[in-house]
């Protein structure tokens, strides 16, 4: 570069620092309250004294005595005051970290840039985890990690912005039309640097889908526009098109230059472009997609003369395929295949986070509908229970009263009758106690909570429960099987008693072919399963449904077979080595 756009860098850098500073000035002020041990204090006092630092180098510039060994110092000290920003003021203050990155690359080496911008986003993970508790090191270093990446992102599309500015293309005007020229394109290209951080940052911020593959496109095609020095203008961009996996093959997720009649045209993925694609796991360049077998259908895909096909995978796992297509031929190189993968990939990393966001939030409601059937459930059996045995007491302790007087024997005899009643509310008490937390469980073993349960249940008149445990079965199980096993046994053994009218109820818990097995089985009446389950979700409990939820948390399955007359089997299956997921 000449000594001249050297030095209207150097002034560019030296005010742009000004600018971000008061940036942070107005940040800090939005963002914390002013007062006495507010926040904000530490964050301004060291901005003030970065102020005063970087009025050095114009002072410097003006004075034509800044020579190359100075200039490298204030983005070491940009970056270093980025770090200090960021642990006192959070992630509010990464747009600062843009300033030492931008002014590497484009200054000096788009190397340094892209190393300042990894080291920054590295050091931003490490102050996230220094802040949180061990347990909170997993939920909070994801979004760190989608927070900072566009960090390295505009670190690496910094080079290509140097490269544009250190070489610009050779003037064939006079010198006043070569500096508008000049001008321009260094505008154009901070704009396009400016939208592709923005929406870079929707990717690292939004939980929508739709909006994370609508940014996969637009991404791509400005970076194309900058990667393709001006041979893309913004009338002209490629069409693209983001393949999902669904039921019937790959369907359009979201598309840009493709009519709406067409974007419902589903293809299979196993033949041409798409089928080498998902296949191989790699990208592909191609020239035509006029004799594609699948993507010919489109019509700016039939026409185009140069088009980019990426897969979109996360590790071992593809979840589709991003297409561009471009009317102008050779259009597209390897570095476009590049940006494109790497905004593919990025996105894929997107979506899951939000694909695993909309679980936990049903997770979550489901927890809460558990936890209010629950509630239910133990104040419908307090109220049919205990607290109908205790009114009982009460008026029998009050007919008792007046017999003291009249019949003194016959006040004996009714004492012998309430000892009996309060010994029998007294059982039903703790067997409801037991339920709700089988200590017994965590303590002594999954048999003898189940050797509990099963005392607690039987009483005179009622079915007989029989048990059948596996010896040596307690040290092959790991805590959760234990849990999830003891809950289907006590769901199905209250149902069996409460609705089967059996006389014989088997508990069976065994290994086979590195399953564990649990099954209750019972002679009684027998339900319509499939008509039972057609209305389940109108009813008030879910019971049937929980077993099934809770045998997913362990990787099992619970079936429940049943025909009327001939009793019920409620079967669990479950690996003994869970896999986590």
């Amino acid at each position: 570069m000449s000594s001249r756009m050297i030095r209207r860098l150097d002034l560019i850098a030296a005010y742009g620092r000004l600018l971000a500073l008061l940036g942070v000035v107005l940040a800090t002020t939005i963002t914390f309250p002013l007062h006495s041990g507010s926040d904000a204090w530490p964050i301004l006092i060291v901005t003030a004294v970065k102020i005063v630092v970087d009025a050095i180098p114009v002072i410097l510039l003006y004075a034509r005595s800044f020579p190359d060994e100075v200039a490298f110092t204030f983005p070491i000290l940009d970056s270093l005051f980025s770090l200090i920003l960021l642990y006192l003021g959070g992630p509010g203050m990464l747009f600062y970290c843009f300033v030492p990155i931008l002014t590497l690359s484009v200054r000096f080496e788009w190397l340094a840039g892209l190393i300042d911008g990894t080291l920054l986003a590295a050091a931003y993970w490490v102050i996230v985890l220094s802040k949180a508790s061990f347990a909170e090191a997993s939920s909070v270093l994801a979004p760190a990690i989608l927070q900072s990446f566009p960090l390295i992102l505009v670190s690496a599309l910094g080079g290509l912005l140097a490269e544009n500015v250190k070489n610009p293309p050779a003037p064939n005007v006079d010198e006043t039309e070569a500096r508008d020229a000049e001008l321009r394109r260094l505008q154009a290209a901070a704009d396009r640097a400016r939208a592709i951080y923005e929406m870079s940052s929707m990717l690292s911020v939004t939980l929508d889908p739709d909006k994370i593959l609508d940014a996969v496109l637009e991404i791509s095609a400005v970076g194309f526009e900058e990667l393709a020095d001006a041979k893309i203008v913004l009338s002209n961009r490629p069409a693209g098109a983001v393949y999902l996996y669904g039921q019937d093959g790959l369907y359009i997720a979201a598309a840009r230059g493709i009519s709406y009649l067409e974007m419902d045209l589903a293809v299979k993925g196993e033949q041409g472009a798409l089928s080498h694609v998902l296949s191989r796991a790699e990208p592909l360049l191609l020239d035509s997609l006029a004799d594609d077998p699948e993507l010919r259908q489109y019509t700016p895909f039939r026409r185009c003369r140069a088009a980019i096909c990426v897969p979109m995978r996360a590790g071992f796992e593809l979840y589709g395929a991003v297409v561009f297509a471009s009317p102008t031929h050779g259009v597209f190189g390897e570095e476009h295949v590049e940006l494109a993968t790497a905004v593919a990939n990025q996105a894929v990393v997107a979506l899951i986070v939000a694909r695993l966001y909309r679980d936990l939030q049903e997770e979550k409601e489901r927890i809460i509908e558990v936890e209010e059937e629950t509630r239910t459930r133990v104040a419908r059996d307090l109220h049919d229970g205990p607290t109908q045995s205790i009114a009982a007491i009460a008026m029998r302790l009050n007919f008792v009263r007046l017999l003291l007087d009249r019949d003194p024997q016959k006040a004996k005899d009714e004492l012998f009758k309430l000892e009996d009643l309060a010994r029998r509310t007294t059982k039903e008490i703790r067997t409801m106690l037991f339920t709700l937390h089988p200590v017994v469980l965590e303590t002594q073993g999954l048999k003898a909570a189940v050797e509990q349960l099963v005392e607690g249940l039987r009483e005179p008149g009622g079915p007989s429960i029989l048990l059948e445990i596996e010896e040596e079965l307690e040290d092959r199980l790991d805590v959760n099987l234990k849990a999830v096993a003891w809950f289907t046994t006590e769901e199905s053994l209250n149902n069996a008693i409460k609705h089967a009218q059996a006389e014989r109820i088997w508990v069976r818990m065994y290994v086979e072919v590195g399953s564990f097995v649990v099954e209750i089985e019972d002679d009684g009446d027998g339900f319509d399963f499939e008509a039972t389950m057609l209305d389940y979700d109108q009813r008030g409990s879910f019971g049937l449904l929980n077993l099934k939820e809770r045998a997913d948390l362990v990787n099992g399955r619970t079936t429940i077979q049943s025909v009327l007359g001939e009793g019920t089997l409620v079967t669990l299956v479950a690996p003994l080595n869970p896999e986590i997921i």
